[in-house]
């Protein structure tokens, strides 16, 4: 962790949560509820037990930073409500505990695949494989805090404002502090979203905003 006042690091251990499985490429964020600092990852995607398939993880870990001995280190739980597809790659935290998501990837549509195991040119089996392609849908959900531990709220659409963002995966995104958004004519409360690709062709042109 490190101290942008000071100048200072600090090295700190958690105790990880049982079915954790350290994903790669998760979407995360910082936000205080109940005067409590807590990081949030969420989604990624990890390999299984052989190290040769990818699997996709649609949870949210949140512990708090640093961890104190009075709250539990790491909690871990599914997202409550309908979600499409399986993975985000940004995440904006603001206050009053609410997460914001946009974009990620979802299936876009099933293409049919077949196998030839014993190369007889006849196919042994045929099965249905999706195809991912990028999202550009937006979302939100709130963390509320009771006794230590930390739940999340169900997952709300949130309508975007203008043309909005094309579909994308792999960008940034964070909320605009208000002293900013003043100086650039905005009202409070804006999203800023940047880069990524629509897993075609790179989104890099251009910088997009949101008024929530």
């Amino acid at each position: 962790m490190i101290d942008i006042a000071d100048n200072s690091a600090t090295d700190f251990e958690v105790s990880d949560v049982k079915g954790y499985t350290f994903p790669l490429a998760v979407a995360t964020c910082t936000l205080k509820v109940a005067g409590y600092w807590l990081y949030v990852e969420y989604g990624g995607w990890h390999y299984d037990d052989q190290g040769t398939t990818k699997t996709n993880t649609g949870l949210f870990t949140i512990m708090t930073v640093p961890p104190q001995h009075n709250r539990q280190a790491m909690q871990q739980q599914q997202l409550p409500g309908v979600m499409s597809g399986a993975a985000w790659s940004a995440l904006a935290c603001a206050s009053g505990g609410t997460i914001y998501l946009h974009g990620g990837l979802d299936i876009a549509r099933f293409e049919p695949q077949e196998s030839d195991y014993d190369l007889d040119g006849k196919p042994d089996w045929s099965f249905l494989a999706p195809v991912w392609g990028a999202t550009d849908q937006l979302y939100y959900v709130k963390v509320s805090e009771s006794d230590g531990s930390y739940g999340l709220g169900s997952l709300q659409h949130l309508s975007k404002i203008g043309m909005g963002p094309a579909a994308r995966s792999g960008h940034s995104l964070t909320l605009l502090p208000a002293s900013i958004t003043l100086e650039m004519g905005m009202a409070e409360g804006a999203l800023l979203l940047y880069g990524g690709s629509n897993t075609t062709e790179p989104q890099v042109s251009q910088f997009a905003t949101n008024t929530i």
